[in-house]
């Protein structure tokens, strides 16, 4: 696997990972409700459901480069449209995702499954895995398309994890630096502007 599509990917995905969303939602929410050592639960929640998609994803890459390479051409220049669509939304987003969050038990257990059903409950999650996937396999590389994915899911995972422990550990302190209001649509658009320039780089790379 090529070090400039990893670099690339994991600036992306930590970028991602900071902007607010449904995840950062339930996890501020039970950090607030419960302690961030309990959101950690809610985190590896998410997680879990994130390597789901990641799994379904690479089954349905791995499909079209079997298929065919001009499919497969198509799910990477689509994947790429996808993405300059989503910086665009976020570029131009008036308010900031953050909102309330249903509240559930404090155990272990209902923190993990809540998280995990409000991540697997997103529609646009499975597509999204899939469309930032393909841009950054090399179908060239001497690793096979799985090892990449694998690469690309604990990338994920170690990536956003400590993200979502730390919105839930500020949260819980009632820190003021929660994205709120318009720190929260700054947030957005800087994330906005990263994704574009990764776009930038994918469609010159490609071309």
């Amino acid at each position: 696997m090529r070090l400039d599509l990893w670099i690339t990917y994991a600036l992306l995905d930590l970028w991602l990972s900071l902007t607010p969303g449904p995840a950062v939602v339930t996890v501020i929410g039970q950090g607030v409700r419960h302690g961030w050592r309990r959101a950690a639960f809610g985190a590896a929640g998410i997680s879990s459901a994130n390597l789901l998609f990641f799994g379904l994803s690479a089954a349905g890459v791995g499909a079209f480069i079997a298929a065919s390479p001009v499919l497969y051409l198509g799910l990477r220049w689509g994947g790429i449209a996808y993405l300059a669509w989503t910086a665009v939304r976020l570029l131009l987003s008036r308010e900031s995702a953050l909102g309330k969050v249903r509240e559930v038990e404090g155990r272990p257990g209902p923190l993990f499954r809540q998280a995990l059903a409000v991540q697997l409950s997103n529609p646009k999650a499975i597509v999204f895995f899939t469309a930032i996937l393909a841009p950054f396999l090399d179908t060239s590389a001497a690793w096979s398309i799985p090892a990449q994915v694998g690469v690309l899911a604990l990338t994920t995972t170690l990536t956003e994890f400590p993200v979502l422990v730390g919105y839930a550990a500020l949260a819980s302190h009632g820190s003021r630096l929660l994205p709120a209001g318009r720190l929260g649509l700054w947030q957005d658009r800087l994330a906005g502007c990263c994704l574009l320039g990764v776009v930038g780089w994918l469609v010159v790379r490609g071309s």
